[in-house]
């Protein structure tokens, strides 16, 4: 029998990492905000976030409202919470308490759903119509944020070993030459040996973000995506270095995804590096979740065109082909996919994408410009009909059973007819209310049971009319 929550669970857990200990990781829980009976005692629990950290498990029914995101085109969202300012009996609000850096786990229906790093305490106040009005907002960034905050420094200023240790990257990096190695092989080799020389080098904050990254992230990478690297030897440069670079010159944009997304079976945040699904059996193989017509609140769809490309091609950093000179030199035109129906309208309108690796699963090629052509061709497959596809926001209740999941980024999305490809998902809370989810949508349309596009959803004008019918 299907079994579903109609009064929304929440609950907001905020940790403090031991940021003295930097051999190990260490976290105290600081508060936790629901709806169970707390007294004033449980609010008074918490200490001023200047003195040392332990665990104070206080509790308090104080959150007012909170905003989330995750999205499929970058790793650092954003999330917000209001809390009203109670004081505890030592005359502490919870901006006293909550301190920059601490960790924030959002749980909807008995799952963790998101988790952040606080950056902004802030208290306001103002003169409204019934009186004064305060609260306290606590803002901060999705958990990804943290591989860009991930660093290290090759510096000849700072380090003097510096240059020995760039050949020394630079031998390592043979390990991605010698043979067929895959792309998770790839990822897997930089990042552990990213984390090598912080270790051998890190400050002590680093050190905790390591133990950080190691407790709380994990990868799932395309382990179908063989690769090999034809030209760039060395992933690092001079200066600062994050592991987000390092991984997105791996799996670079637009061929590429590369985002992150909180899975509440591993309880892990999870980073996902997969080529686009340019084949029908890619997008067949992406799970599904189907929206309920009666949690769907609102619809903005349609198409646009302003996201048409004309021009496709790949280039590797040595070759050194840029916009301008594809469009206009004669040689260049045989390595290019040119969209010629397209072109009538729109003009040059290119899309490229640089190497350093090349994808060798179906590409046997002669040599290196070969796969290039290859993968421009690649590239039109799956923007070419941008202009077709529709897009926009659906707005539903979220809502949990025992036959369905929460809509997650980078999945399909099955409503109104069609299915959707997930593109970004913000999700929203306010006291009194359910929790609500606004759905980036792109790539919209009818498909066919193989995973085809087979062009725009029928009668879509009378689908929408009903949600507000």
């Amino acid at each position: 029998m299907e079994t579903g929550y109609r009064i929304p669970r929440i609950r907001v857990i905020i940790k403090r990492p031991n940021w003295k200990k930097t051999d190990s990781l260490e976290e105290f829980t600081i508060v936790t905000f629901d709806y169970s009976p707390c007294s004033d005692e449980d609010k008074s629990k918490a200490g001023a976030w200047w003195k040392d950290a332990k665990d104070y498990n206080a509790k308090s029914d104080g959150l007012l409202s909170y905003t989330y995101s995750e999205s499929r085109k970058d790793v650092d969202s954003a999330f917000t919470l209001s809390i009203t300012p109670e004081q505890d009996k030592n005359k502490l609000t919870w901006a006293d308490k909550i301190a920059q850096w601490d960790i924030v786990f959002i749980e909807e229906f008995n799952k963790i759903r998101y988790v952040g790093i606080v950056h902004k305490i802030r208290y306001s106040t103002r003169i409204g119509e019934n009186g004064p009005e305060r609260t306290i907002s606590v803002e901060g960034n999705g958990f990804g944020e943290l591989l860009k905050r991930f660093q290290l420094v090759l510096d000849t200023k700072l380090f003097i070993q510096a240059p020995a240790e760039i050949e020394d990257l630079r031998a390592k990096s043979e390990f991605i030459t010698e043979g067929d190695k895959s792309l998770e092989g790839a990822i897997t080799f930089y990042y552990e040996h990213f984390k090598k020389l912080i270790s051998e080098r890190g400050a002590g904050e680093q050190s905790v973000l390591k133990h950080i990254i190691e407790k709380y992230v994990v990868f799932d990478v395309d382990k179908n995506c063989k690769t090999f690297l034809p030209i760039c030897q060395n992933l690092y440069q001079m200066g600062v270095n994050t592991i987000w670079d390092i991984l997105r010159k791996i799996v670079p944009e637009p061929m590429y995804e590369l985002f992150g997304r909180w899975d509440t079976k591993k309880n892990k945040y999870v980073i996902i590096a997969r080529q686009c699904p340019y084949k029908v059996d890619d997008w067949k193989s992406l799970p599904i979740h189907k929206i309920k017509p009666v949690t769907l609140k609102e619809a903005n769809i349609g198409r646009d065109d302003s996201d048409v490309y004309t021009v496709y091609y790949a280039t590797a950093p040595s070759f050194g082909y840029t916009n301008n000179m594809v469009m206009v030199v004669d040689n260049l035109h045989k390595n290019i996919k040119i969209d010629d129906d397209r072109w009538k309208k729109y003009g040059y309108q290119p899309l490229s994408v640089e190497l350093s690796f090349l994808k060798r699963d179906d590409i046997q090629p002669n040599n290196v410009e070969d796969a290039l052509v290859k993968i421009g061709e690649l590239l039109a497959s799956w923007y070419e009909n941008n202009d077709q596809y529709l897009a926009g926001v659906l707005s539903v209740i979220s809502y949990e059973d025992n036959n369905a999941t929460y809509p997650t980024v980078g999945n399909r999305l099955n409503s109104l007819g069609g299915e959707f490809y997930i593109d970004e998902i913000k999700r929203r809370w306010t006291y009194g209310n359910s929790p609500t989810s606004d759905i980036n949508v792109i790539r919209g349309g009818r498909y066919s049971d193989d995973g085809k596009f087979m062009g725009t959803i029928p009668e879509l004008s009378n689908r929408l009319n009903e949600i507000a019918a």
